[in-house]
């Protein structure tokens, strides 16, 4: 799905994307393909620093990269930084991709997606368990096809300074910046909008924050409007209830007054059939007329 309003916010993005020609260019490490793997998932919703530094003390923990996919999340979380959110995702995330490589390979090696079409490789990539930013790091700097990385922390900075449309979702962002990036400087605006985004960083904290509060205030509004309307609805259904059954309770009065009143068919029989008898009784014992 296009986003909104694409060419208005394409006049903005350009102007932010412009000092992205000056970013200095720092040559990736790709010869350890899957080392970069790993610091591509690491980075994803995190400052390069402290990706840089989860993956140092992982390669000081563990022998290789067998190690890693087959250690236990405990050990994999211990070696994030305080600093890195969703430890134990990271790490269950880490695990399930280099066993999605080891699956394929039967070794640890990216070397199978090396003739993979482009239209393809990004598919693949996901397939693994990659989020849309490593799939696309890979992609640029491994595989050299055109991506722009984006994560959820750029989607939502860019969104929060009116360079992209509200609302609109990280693949759909994505897809705007590859269409209006040219492919020779997709390197250059990768690592420029890195750079933006570690220093709106504070900034996305504290509107992240606000919109937590904003979020449960309405959460908290939607229940309390739920709770009461179970109530009224509660109290409702009580009263219907009394109704039927006062409504219950005056028939059976009115049927047990009826029944007084209009005495029932054998009692009415009984009646019937005691009235014959009693004539017959008088005739016998009246008295002969005198002459």
């Amino acid at each position: 799905m296009a986003m909104k309003n694409a060419t208005a916010y394409q006049r903005k993005i350009k102007k932010l994307l412009s000092k992205a020609r000056r970013c200095r260019i720092d040559p990736a490490d790709t010869e350890d393909a899957i080392g970069f793997l790993l610091l591509s998932m690491l980075e994803a919703e995190a400052t390069r620093r402290q990706a840089s530094h989860a993956l140092s003390a992982i390669r000081q923990r563990f022998v290789d990269y067998n190690e890693i996919r087959v250690a236990a999340h405990k050990e994999i979380q211990e070696c994030f930084a305080k600093g890195l959110a969703d430890g134990h995702e990271r790490a269950d995330t880490l695990i399930r991709v280099l066993n999605g490589v080891f699956d394929r390979t039967c070794q640890m090696s990216l070397e199978h997606l090396a003739k993979t079409p482009k239209r393809e490789l990004r598919k693949s990539l996901l397939g693994l368990g990659l989020s849309p930013y490593s799939a696309a790091r890979l992609i640029l700097w491994v595989f050299g096809g055109h991506a722009v990385p984006v994560d959820r922390a750029l989607a939502e900075t860019l969104e929060m300074d009116g360079y992209v449309a509200p609302g609109t979702s990280l693949e759909d962002v994505q897809g705007f910046l590859e269409r209006i990036v040219a492919q020779k400087d997709a390197p250059g605006v990768h690592n420029h909008l890195r750079a933006y985004v570690e220093q709106r960083a504070e900034a996305l904290a504290r509107k992240r924050k606000k919109d937590a509060r904003e979020a449960a205030r309405q959460r908290a509004r939607l229940e309390a409007e739920a709770k009461k309307l179970a109530e009224e609805e509660a109290k409702k259904r009580a009263e219907e209830e009394a109704k039927r059954a006062e409504a219950e309770k005056a028939r059976k009065a009115a049927a047990r007054r009826a029944r007084k009143k209009k005495p029932g068919k054998k009692a009415t029989e009984r009646k019937a059939a005691r009235k014959p008898a009693k004539r017959a009784r008088r005739k016998t014992t009246r008295k002969p007329r005198r002459r």
